[in-house]
C-alpha cells in the first residue's frame, strides 16, 4: 500500500493499527490536495435500531480540489477506484463498489471538504426527514430536492452544526453488474446537476467549503494495543 499510494502522488500516514471502538483494523493516508482518508475494515454491524426514516449508510464523500487530475490519479492508481460520470473539466465522479460514486470531486481555488452524503430508500423518506427538520429544529434546506444528472439520485442539501454541508440522497444508480449505469461525460449546464429544472444552485451550496484538519501521522495515542479481540460483524 505504501508504494501504491506514493506512486499515485499520495502519502502514508500510519501503518495498520486496531483500538478504534466498532471496527477491527485501519490505516490513514493522505491525498496530494492534503485531504485525509482513513482506510478500515471490520466495522461493527449488529446495532439494532428503532425503526424510522434512518440512513440505510453513509454513501460518499464530495471533496473541492484546486488540480483535479492529480486527485482523479490518486484514487484510481492509489485507492482503487474506477471513473463514473463527467462534467466538463468541473466535476467527475468515482466509484469503488457497485454505487454510481463513493467519491466526488469538483475542481475550486482552494481543497477542501464539499459535502458528505448519507443514504435513503426513497423520496418519501427525505420529505419526511426535511418536515422533521423544519418542525423540530426550524431547520431549512439550502437546495433540493433536486435530480441529479451523473448518479441519477433525488438529493436535498443542508448545513450541519458545524457548517460543513450534507446531502440527503436516495435512488443512486448502480454500476455493472449490479446495475446498468453506463459512465458518460456530461455538458457543463444547470440540467446536469438539477434534471427537474430550476436553474443553477444557490450561491450558498456552492460557496460552502469545510477547511480539511491538519493531519496527525502513526498511530493512534488512544487506539488500544493489538491483539485486542475484533469489532464483531454481522
Amino acid at each position: 500500500m505504501k508504494g501504491t499510494v506514493a506512486s499515485a502522488g499520495g502519502q502514508l500516514l500510519s501503518e495498520i493499527y486496531d483500538g478504534e471502538p466498532g471496527i477491527d483494523r485501519a490505516l490513514r493516508v493522505q491525498g496530494p490536495g492534503g485531504h485525509v482518508f482513513k482506510l478500515f475494515c471490520g466495522m461493527q454491524t449488529d446495532q439494532a435500531l428503532d425503526p424510522g426514516d434512518r440512513p440505510i449508510k453513509f454513501e460518499h464523500a464530495s471533496v473541492k480540489v484546486r488540480n483535479i487530475g492529480a486527485f482523479e490519479r490518486f484514487l484510481k492508481d492509489g485507492l482503487g477506484f474506477e471513473f463514473s460520470d463527467r462534467m466538463g473539466p468541473l466535476a467527475s465522479w468515482w466509484h469503488c463498489d457497485q454505487d454510481h460514486h463513493g467519491m466526488a470531486l469538483v475542481r475550486a481555488p482552494k481543497n477542501e471538504l464539499a459535502h458528505y452524503a448519507y443514504q435513503y430508500n426513497d423520496l418519501n423518506e427525505l420529505g419526511r426527514v426535511a418536515d422533521r427538520l423544519k418542525a423540530l429544529r426550524n431547520r431549512q434546506l439550502i437546495w433540493g430536492p433536486v435530480r441529479h444528472g451523473p448518479g441519477h439520485n433525488q438529493s436535498m442539501y443542508l448545513h450541519d452544526n458545524d457548517g460543513a454541508l450534507i446531502e440527503l440522497s436516495a435512488d443512486l444508480a448502480l454500476m455493472p453488474p449490479a446495475g446498468d449505469y453506463q459512465a458518460r461525460k456530461w455538458p457543463v449546464s444547470p440540467t446536469t446537476l438539477s434534471q427537474w429544472g430550476g436553474g443553477l444552485p444557490p450561491l450558498r451550496f456552492l460557496l460552502t467549503g469545510f477547511p480539511i484538519a491538519p493531519p496527525t501521522t502513526g498511530r493512534p495515542s488512544w487506539a488500544m494495543s493489538v491483539g485486542r479481540r475484533p469489532a464483531r460483524t454481522a
